[in-house]
């Protein structure tokens, strides 16, 4: 009886699990649809400003030697605890968050399009704030990525414990 009550104990682990994991995968490809599309739109419109202002005159050359990062990325690692039907049992997923800090550090510093001419095309503006959406993008897409390897984990844990207790 102890047996019947706990493999339907993780049955209903293993559901969730699944459900969660196929959530997840909807997600990830929604996301790296999203990833695409920003890209596209930053090198499209980056492209648009080249032609606008000429090739020498919007190239790498123009960009500095010593160029530090803006945009740093910290995680963080925490456990989710994921409810069932039954309110008994609880699924617990690690998952780990990424977080983007961008750093103010030189106020005086000359933001970036300006480095290209004093008449800045809306086009170059607008690829930079597709690539900066794009970095927000990438995170998520790592956060989900991970989610699916811990749920992934879980679920072969919870399936070795079924056949345990079957055998």
């Amino acid at each position: 009886m102890e047996n019947a009550h706990k493999l339907n104990e993780i049955n209903q682990k293993l559901d969730k699990c699944a459900c969660l994991y196929i959530e997840s995968y909807q997600s990830l490809l929604t996301l790296r649809e999203l990833l695409n599309k920003a890209l596209d739109d930053g090198y499209l419109n980056l492209s648009k400003a080249r032609s606008i202002v000429g090739c020498t005159s919007l190239s790498i050359l123009q960009i500095p030697s010593e160029l530090e990062a803006k945009v740093s990325i910290e995680t963080n690692e925490k456990i989710d605890i994921v409810k069932t039907d039954d309110p008994s049992v609880d699924l617990e997923v690690p998952s780990i968050q990424f977080n983007l800090s961008v750093s103010n550090s030189d106020s005086k510093e000359i933001p970036l399009p300006s480095w290209f001419g004093v008449l800045t095309p809306l086009s170059l503006k607008t690829s930079q704030k597709s690539f900066c959406r794009s970095l927000n993008l990438a995170t998520s897409i790592c956060e989900c990525q991970t989610r699916l390897n811990e749920l992934g984990k879980v679920y072969q844990d919870l399936l070795s414990e079924k056949n345990k207790l079957m055998n």
